[in-house]
């Protein structure tokens, strides 16, 4: 088994190995496979802009071709913030304790957009956590699976089918409410009179 999630909370350490709760294991999948004319299933292909390289799947993950052709391996690309400036990398947590924070209130957690879904099997976990979170009680904590440019998080949450972790990012959503003044309407009148006639 890999690395834990090693969670800090109420004097003691929690510990979590987690699977990758995928779509198809709730749902099932179908695929649907392009055949070609000789009955062998089609691969998906990509071309260039310039038409002259083409890229089959799997070989964008190892890179990209910048504007002089030249290969740039993921490796290389850095992080940048909204200034231009590198943003440095923050490591992995796998096996690093990480503090856990909460319990959150329904609107901190709701901010948070899920991207991804573990489900967690309790290899370590205090009872006083474990019944606060039966109790649907929700916490949170960083999360990086492998080392990467920007800050995510999980969120721990606890049910009668067992325990999981959300983990995404922070969205920052832009709400209008009643206290807001409502833009200013103008009784000028139009510059040139519509003729319904013409319709």
């Amino acid at each position: 088994m890999g690395r834990p999630i090693i969670l800090s909370w109420g004097d003691r350490e929690h510990r979590f190995g987690f699977e990758k709760l995928e779509r198809s294991q709730l749902y099932g999948q179908r695929q649907r496979v392009m055949m070609a004319q000789d009955g062998r299933a089609c691969q998906r292909a990509e071309l260039v802009r310039e038409g002259d390289v083409v890229l089959r799947l799997g070989m964008s993950a190892q890179g990209h071709l910048d504007e002089a052709g030249r290969l740039v391996r993921a490796s290389e690309r850095v992080g940048l913030d909204a200034q231009g400036q590198v943003l440095s990398k923050e490591p992995s947590t796998l096996g690093r304790v990480q503090p856990l924070e909460g319990p959150l209130s329904p609107q901190e957690a709701l901010d948070v957009a899920v991207e991804t879904v573990y489900q967690l099997e309790a290899e370590l976990v205090g009872e006083t956590l474990q019944d606060r979170l039966l109790a649907g009680e929700i916490f949170r904590f960083g999360f990086h699976y492998r080392a990467d440019h920007q800050p995510s998080e999980a969120l721990l949450v606890g049910t009668d089918q067992g325990f999981f972790s959300l983990i995404g990012r922070r969205a920052s959503p832009h709400w209008c409410g009643l206290d807001q003044p409502l833009p200013q309407i103008t009784d000028e009148e139009p510059e040139e009179e519509l003729d319904f006639q013409m319709f």
